[in-house]
């Protein structure tokens, strides 16, 4: 552990992701999420060996004052980049104040220079220097978990009446975080990828994210299934101090008119609730994804701007994503499952 290289030509050095003095900091810093934890860096790097490192601005006295992680990763249409983090909606550079976060964008361009590298690629604002580029890349949407408390009374009257709606009709909602639950989600999960036309995340993705994240608590699964006990939707929640991040959902078209995804939304922030938690991330909607925005908002939650910010060619990155993802969207939604497993397992990894 320790530091990898210090450069003359820039503010901020290289440290490991295992460092301690890193750790530290993410402690202490209450805007850290869990995708800043050490967890989900392992899940990453596990599944596809990136090359990781935190870019880190020190104080005088050898503490960590501001950073963020990156990953070295390969896009088969805009060359190598370094992304915080891949497959990361929101994972924005932590810093003790702004006058160390001005600092830390100004040494990550002249950082960025010196190593070689053409773009960088940061899943959270940045603001502060002219060589930084802005682009508003979807929205989040987060929910203060105050309304439980209150029953289904506190819901719009649309959603409280689907949720009741979801009971009548004998939807339950079962809570795991087993190797078993995990593949009873990523079966709808295939069906849900095929149906979106996206690449399906390779299951030793999942199985990784599960390792690190799941297992060991206090990720979870939340599972509903129709009266035969049949799964119609699932959620992957991540939990990180007061807050729970739901990650990745999935769900079966033939059961949605048992509206099972708003029974099991509904059960998940009563346990959240429950357990002393106080916000509710959604996660990330595409700007064009009016219906999932709907979605999320009619609970109640506040839609807020998702910015990235890009030093280096703007935006080379996501315009190659967004090319590489038109092309599959109409392979992957006419192919059987079998063949979506496969793509996902070749070119997952150039999505992130």
């Amino acid at each position: 552990m320790g530091v990898i290289s210090a450069r003359a030509a820039a503010d901020v050095v290289e440290l490991r992701p295992e460092d301690t003095r890193w750790l530290r900091f993410v402690a202490g810093a209450s805007e850290a999420s869990a995708f800043h934890e050490p967890g989900w860096l392992a899940a990453l790097t596990a599944s596809y060996g990136y090359q990781s490192l935190v870019l880190a601005l020190m104080a005088p006295g050898g503490e960590v004052i501001a950073g963020l992680p990156l990953s070295r990763i390969r896009r088969p249409l805009s060359g190598f980049a370094y992304v915080s983090l891949p497959f990361t909606d929101h994972c924005p550079p932590l810093a003790r104040n702004e006058k160390a976060l001005l600092l830390l964008a100004q040494g990550l361009e002249r950082w960025r220079r010196s190593v070689g590298i053409s773009a960088i690629e940061i899943r959270g604002p940045l603001p502060g220097t002219e060589s930084l580029a802005a682009d508003a890349v979807g929205y989040r949407h987060l929910l203060t978990l105050d309304g439980a408390a209150r029953g289904l009374g506190a819901l719009k009257p649309a959603v409280a009446r689907h949720v009741r709606a979801a009971r009548r009709a004998g939807v339950s909602v079962q809570f795991g975080r087993s190797w078993k639950d995990m593949q009873r989600f990523y079966r709808l999960h295939l069906l849900t990828r095929r149906r979106l036309g996206v690449p399906v995340q390779p299951l030793r993705f999942l199985r990784a994210v599960w390792r690190h994240m799941v297992e060991p608590g206090p990720g979870f699964l939340a599972l509903a299934c129709t009266s035969d006990g049949t799964p119609a939707a699932a959620a992957l929640f991540l939990v990180h101090r007061q807050t729970l991040i739901y990650k990745y959902g999935a769900s079966d078209t033939a059961h949605w008119e048992l509206k099972p995804n708003h029974l099991l939304f509904w059960s998940v922030i009563e346990r959240a609730c429950e357990d002393g938690l106080t916000l509710l991330d959604f996660g990330k909607s595409d700007l064009d994804s009016a219906g999932l925005r709907r979605f999320k908002s009619s609970w109640g939650a506040e839609e807020v701007p998702l910015i990235y910010t890009h030093s280096g060619t703007p935006g080379a990155g996501l315009r190659g994503n967004r090319r590489l993802n038109g092309a599959l969207r109409v392979v992957i939604g006419h192919s059987p499952l079998v063949v979506c497993r496969a793509v996902g397992e070749l070119l997952y990894r150039y999505s992130a």
